[in-house]
């Protein structure tokens, strides 16, 4: 009969494994990234990403055998799920997955791109967003890591329906100009009303970290620059805000209503 695992020391060397993948280099080396909780981990298992192991207390293991196979499932206590989670309060799940490999260039044709987007929750965020309003692919250049915990949680598990692809500024841009790609960099002011342009099935809303925007250089490379209009008293919006705002204006944009 199968059964589960059950491990009782912090000190295992499977869960002090679990335990360096809360640092980059640890998850690069071994192409594998932890989330954490039954939301996210039950959309990153409706997705392609492949699952390696679910590690649950016993108060989630019912829930679990109706996520995975019996063997996949490692059974922990709250001492040991506390040093395999990267979340300050554990919920009793954390999923092993593997990281997806990066899809031939040829398939980058639309989507967003996070210019030196730095913070993990607004790069969840932001994936999310593309996911919601049928973006077809997100493009990280620099910025912070996409398997990050945070990252992960922030996305609700939604980097699992999206292909990311990481590139250099240059790469892309060599890229877009290649297949023709049109270019929208979304800057704090002086740019075109984003209500008015007309975005084609090869577009790409480019989006700048939070301190500095895009550089001048690259936002001088797009095919043109959009400014959401603020109203209210206030300098300048989130990027995660900013950048899903565009792509709901854009989507609105080719799926009017028409009733």
């Amino acid at each position: 009969m199968t059964t589960c695992i059950r491990i009782t020391s912090r000190n295992n060397s499977f869960i002090k494994f679990l335990h360096s993948l809360h640092e980059r280099k640890a998850r690069e080396a071994c192409g594998k990234f932890l989330a954490e909780g039954t939301r996210t981990c039950s959309a990153l298992l409706a997705s392609s990403i492949k699952c390696e192991r679910l590690i649950v207390t016993d108060a989630l293991f019912a829930q679990a055998q109706s996520m995975v196979p019996l063997e996949s499932i490692l059974l922990v206590d709250d001492e040991v799920i506390s040093k395999a989670s990267p979340a300050t309060t554990p919920s009793g799940m954390v999923g092993l997955f593997q990281m997806p490999e990066q899809l031939p260039l040829a398939k980058l044709s639309s989507g967003l791109v996070l210019a030196e987007v730095s913070d993990p929750g607004n790069m969840g965020t932001l994936i999310r967003s593309a996911v919601a309003f049928a973006a077809q692919s997100v493009v990280l250049v620099g910025g912070t890591d996409p398997w990050n915990f945070k990252t992960v949680q922030a996305s609700a598990g939604a980097l699992g329906n999206i292909p990311l692809f990481r590139l250099s500024w240059e790469e892309f841009v060599e890229h877009a100009r290649a297949t023709q790609c049109d270019l929208s960099a979304l800057v704090v002011r002086g740019g075109e009303d984003p209500r008015k342009v007309l975005y084609s099935d090869k577009h790409f809303f480019v989006v700048g970290g939070e301190a500095n925007g895009i550089p001048r250089e690259w936002a001088d490379q797009c095919n043109r620059q959009v400014t959401l209009s603020m109203p209210g008293d206030t300098e300048s919006l989130n990027a995660a805000i900013a950048g899903s705002l565009a792509l709901a204006l854009a989507y609105w944009q080719a799926h009017p209503v028409t009733h």
